[in-house]
């Protein structure tokens, strides 16, 4: 288990960080969305060890970093947004050092080497100079190496960034793997909501410097429905459709599109009033061809979490509806 509490960090008395506290259980994966690029990478830095916090401790099933550092340091692979590579060596080649550089065997390490390589694709890149390779593959690169030595933990800022599609569908793979044969509790932080979310089982938010929700993904994903809108597609224009909910006083049309299918509309009502627009457009004669919920982006679901809302995201999801 991975536990960061309480973590805060300044830089020239300006708050970064305040009282942060972060957890990934074994077998765990974790999503830190964070939009400010700065908060992010200094949070993950802490966490993996680049940098001190001003004030809070990391565990690493219970080895405190600061009273056993180079055994607690060991049991974390990070991964920043821009690995250092060694660029005048293979991957092959860079593995094999950093084995040797620990005293593992000829035969362990090839087979390890081996296996690494095989769990993140990289067959066809191995024995080229980390320097010749495309930002795709020089990014599993980086990655692959983290993972060398079977840290306990996994820390990656921006796991998918410069990813090419084939790659983004590889390092899902190797991380379902990480997570069910290794055990590896893995924390994955980013800007992109959509990507992350599709990666982890758990979700952080991170604004100003604070945790401002967190929960399941399934919850994050369940707010993206608007309680207070539907959308319609009918048989009729504007004004044939605003006749037909004027005795709705609860119900207000959002805004309209003309398609080559019918008038598009999103209504806005209070409750659900579902039953009762259908009843109204079709009660005036108006062909109803569908009559949908409407969806958020997770982009706006995040900029509707308010910074002063430190609670589960269910919980903001109740408060809202």
């Amino acid at each position: 288990m991975f536990t960061a509490k309480n973590i805060t960090k300044s830089f020239e008395k300006r708050i970064v960080l305040r009282d942060v506290t972060i957890s990934a259980e074994q077998s765990q994966v974790v999503g830190v969305i964070c939009p400010d690029d700065e908060t992010r990478k200094t949070l993950m830095d802490i966490l993996g060890c680049v940098i001190e916090a001003d004030q809070g401790t990391i565990d690493v099933d219970g080895m405190t970093i600061e009273s056993e550092t180079s055994t607690a340091r060991n049991m974390i692979g990070y991964v920043p947004e821009r690995p250092a590579l060694y660029a005048d060596m293979t991957l092959r080649a860079s593995m094999k050092f950093q084995a040797d550089a620990r005293g593992m065997s000829p035969r362990s390490s090839q087979a390890t080497i081996d296996d690494t390589i095989r769990l993140f694709g990289l067959e066809d890149v191995a024995d080229k100079m980390a320097s010749n390779l495309h930002e795709s593959a020089a990014r599993m690169f980086g990655i692959a190496q983290a993972c060398f030595f079977n840290p306990r933990v996994l820390i990656v800022d921006e796991p998918t960034k410069l990813l090419d599609v084939k790659d983004a569908l590889i390092l899902r793979e190797a991380i379902a793997s990480l997570i069910s044969e290794r055990k590896m509790s893995v924390i994955l932080a980013s800007s992109n909501i959509t990507e992350l979310a599709s990666l982890c089982t758990t979700v952080l938010v991170v604004e100003d410097g604070r945790i401002t929700a967190e929960g399941p993904v399934s919850e994050l994903k369940r707010m993206q429905r608007r309680t207070d809108a539907v959308s319609l597609l009918c048989g009729s224009d504007e004004a044939g459709l605003t006749s037909a909910l004027k005795s709705l006083t609860d119900v207000s049309i959002e805004k309209t599109v003309k398609t080559d299918d019918g008038l598009e509309a999103i209504l806005h009502m209070k409750g659900d009033r579902r039953a009762e627009i259908a009843r109204a457009v079709v009660g005036a004669n108006i062909e109803l061809k569908t009559l949908a919920p409407v969806f958020v982006s997770l982009d706006q679901v995040i900029k509707n979490l308010s910074s002063d809302r430190v609670k589960p995201l269910e919980a903001v999801q109740q408060k809202d509806a």
